[in-house]
């Protein structure tokens, strides 16, 4: 996928929608990645050991793996997104200033 778009003179890029077809190498490239050995203490060199397991079982290079990965991942956080946070209570447990005097008044 060049700039000047695909062979039917349809553009690709930011905001374009992923195919079903896509989707399902997403899905593939991250059950691999699940299945691959890697470092159990070390999360740097375990994604990468797994991103390179990826790239050698589909016969692609470290970028275009780990690229299907961070995609899969995107997908799904904006299928299921995470529950939103808690709000922030008082930093501490002291709601009184130091002469006595609460400052929440």
């Amino acid at each position: 996928m060049s700039q000047k778009g695909l062979p039917d003179g349809t553009k690709t890029g930011k905001g374009s929608l992923a195919t079903d077809e896509i989707k399902e190498m997403w899905t593939k490239a991250y059950q691999i990645y699940l299945d691959a050995e890697g470092v159990p203490f070390d999360k740097v060199r375990d994604r990468t050991m797994r991103i390179s397991a990826v790239a050698r079982k589909m016969g692609i290079t470290q970028k275009a793996a780990k690229r299907r990965v961070k995609n899969y991942e995107g997908w799904q956080k904006r299928i299921n997104p995470p529950p939103p946070k808690r709000e922030a209570g008082p930093r501490s447990g002291r709601t009184y200033n130091r002469r006595g005097e609460n400052p929440r008044v």
